[in-house]
C-alpha cells in the first residue's frame, strides 16, 4: 500500500501543476475542485492524465470533487502500479486487454459505424481519441444515446470525463463497476 507521505508528494505536486499555486500551498483534503481550486472538466482530464504518468496505472471510473478523492485515487493507483510490478494485480483490469475489453471494444466501434453512416471511413483504432473521429456534435449525442441502451447505463454529471476520450477508455468504463454483469452478458450474446 502507498504510504501516506507519497501520495501527500504526488498530490501536492499535480495540484500546483494544476492550479498555478505556489509550491508551498497547502491543499485541505475537504476542498472542492471545482469551487475552491477552480479545476474544470478540462483539468480533471488533465489530473487523470498525470496520475496516469506518475503512477503508470490509468485512473479509471473515479468521480472526483474533492482533494481528498485525489488522494484515494492516488492511493490506489499507486497500489495497483506496485501490485502490478509484483505480479499480483490486485486490480482486474490491469494487465493486458482481455477477451472481455476487445469484446466490449467491438460492439463501441459498431455502434460508431453505425451512428456515423458514411463519415467514417477505414479501421477504427480502439485508442483514437473520439474527437480525431471527425463526428460532428449530434453523431456524438447519437452515440452517447445508443451506448446507454446498449449497454444499460445512464452518462451523468458523475461520468468521469475521461471514459470518453476513446473506444478503449469507455469500454473499461463500461466493463467497470457501471455495468451489471447481467448487461456485459447480454452484450456478449448480440
Amino acid at each position: 500500500m502507498a504510504d501516506s507521505p507519497t501520495v501527500q508528494k504526488v498530490v501536492q505536486q499535480l495540484l500546483t501543476e494544476l492550479t498555478g499555486a505556489p509550491p508551498e500551498t497547502e491543499y485541505q483534503s475537504t476542498a472542492r475542485l471545482g469551487a475552491e481550486l477552480g479545476i474544470d472538466s478540462v483539468g480533471l482530464v488533465f489530473l487523470f492524465s498525470r496520475i496516469a504518468e506518475e503512477t503508470s496505472v490509468t485512473p479509471v471510473d473515479y468521480v472526483v470533487r474533492t482533494v481528498g478523492d485525489v488522494e484515494r485515487i492516488v492511493t490506489h493507483c499507486l497500489a495497483n502500479a506496485a501490485a502490478s510490478r509484483n505480479g499480483s494485480s490486485s486490480d482486474p483490469s490491469l494487465g493486458s486487454v482481455d477477451e472481455s475489453q476487445r469484446s466490449v471494444e467491438a460492439k463501441l466501434s459498431e455502434l460508431v459505424r453505425d451512428v456515423a453512416g458514411d463519415k467514417l471511413s477505414g479501421p477504427i483504432d480502439s485508442q483514437m481519441p473520439l474527437a480525431d473521429l471527425g463526428l460532428d456534435s449530434q453523431t456524438i449525442v447519437a452515440l452517447f444515446v445508443h451506448v446507454e441502451r446498449v449497454f444499460a447505463v445512464k452518462f451523468d454529471l458523475d461520468t468521469p470525463p475521461s471514459c470518453f476520450e476513446s473506444i478503449a477508455r469507455m469500454a473499461e468504463y463500461l466493463r467497470s463497476d457501471k455495468m451489471s454483469s447481467a448487461a456485459v452478458a447480454s452484450m456478449e450474446e448480440k
